[in-house]
């Protein structure tokens, strides 16, 4: 298999595990539960920022982190958004309802956080190793956040949507990017050990 096969395997690989990891790690209603009962933010859509989107990115940090090549990290998203999307089908697992999760508007919300992640880390390319990384995160987090709450969120929880103020929407931008940068700090930290061995 020539390099690039490699390294596409490598972002499909990524994408997969990465899914994998988050359904064992955040489970059932463990997102909504963690961010609205527990801490109490307001949403919706602040799980995704705080936690799928960031944990997505940092799955195509790693992956890009490797490779150092331009399509990885959006092929990594997709795989990931497919993958999860397959194995909540059939396991039959149990998933917040409101994010739609398998759904065509996730799935496609899903491949926009990765182009998002792609054009910015083009765009900031020439700056030094960690702050393209952080700022790619947030601003394609944003763009992620925004789109679920334009074109999912406000159709499976409209009285929620429409009850959003100024307030509530900076605090879920916020957290998004809190988010974003603890994630992007995780990826970075993944690098520089599997890279130092």
């Amino acid at each position: 298999m020539d390099h690039v096969g490699k390294q596409f395997i490598m972002a499909l690989g990524m994408g997969a595990t990465g899914a994998v990891l988050f359904l064992f790690a955040f489970p059932g209603l463990a997102i909504p539960t963690l961010m609205h009962k527990i801490l109490k933010l307001p949403g919706p859509g602040i799980g995704f920022g705080f936690i799928l989107g960031p944990f997505i990115i940092a799955c195509s940090l790693i992956a890009y982190g490797f490779t150092k090549k331009y399509g990885i990290a959006v092929i990594t998203s997709a795989m990931f958004s497919i993958t999860i999307s397959i194995l909540i089908f059939i396991l039959k697992l149990e998933t917040p309802g409101p994010g739609k999760f398998g759904s065509i508007e996730f799935i496609t919300g899903l491949i926009i956080l990765g182009l998002s992640l792609e054009a910015c880390l083009y765009l900031f390319k020439g700056m030094s190793s960690f702050f393209p990384h952080m700022i790619s995160a947030i601003i394609s987090d944003i763009i992620f956040v925004s789109y679920s709450l334009f074109f999912i969120f406000s159709h499976t929880v409209p009285e929620k949507y429409a009850a959003l103020t100024l307030n509530k929407i900076l605090i879920i931008f916020t957290v998004s990017v809190i988010g974003a940068v603890l994630f992007c700090l995780l990826a970075v930290i993944v690098l520089i050990i599997s890279k130092g061995r």
